[in-house]
């Protein structure tokens, strides 16, 4: 969530997602690089925002984290999430307590264990065809929607 390559392609993944809502599997995961000093307890924030208020929460706080960084101070994290309607000191109690920090942990060594080596890296799921398509880097929306296109038709 610290990244600043996957927050330029976070709106051309969401846009690809939503146009190929019939054929189009989506599970995000977390990979905090040790480099981004606030990408775990981001990620934290955000599945606390997901315990609070469910999937919405969750996206609602992931697009609001994106649009803090990179001047969003760990210390904002209760802010962004009042500003989304949800409850600020639920969220920080939920971070300070390190409640989804062993979650956040295990995708990052899952996705390491897969191959992922940079971020952003998508893996998409066409739920009609079977096949994955593994997309690495900052890929222009238009791109990421024609690369779709054609890995669907085959």
């Amino acid at each position: 969530l610290e990244c600043p390559f996957c927050k330029q392609a976070h709106p051309g993944i969401q846009k690809v997602v939503n146009d190929n809502k019939d054929n189009l599997a989506w599970v995000y995961r977390h990979y905090p690089l040790s480099f981004h000093p606030k990408a775990q307890k981001s990620a934290e924030a955000v599945e606390c925002a997901k315990d609070q208020g469910g999937d919405e929460a969750f996206w609602s706080m992931t697009d609001a984290i994106y649009e803090a960084m990179p001047s969003m101070e760990l210390t904002q994290l209760p802010d962004v999430a009042t500003k989304i309607g949800l409850d600020g000191a639920t969220l920080k109690t939920c971070v300070d307590s390190g409640k989804f920090e062993k979650v956040v942990k295990d995708q990052l060594a899952e996705g390491t264990k897969a191959g992922v080596a940079a971020t952003p890296t998508n893996v998409f799921y066409d739920t009609k065809t079977g096949k994955t398509l593994v997309v690495e880097g900052a890929v222009p929306a238009e791109s990421l929607a024609q690369s779709f296109k054609d890995f669907s038709k085959n």
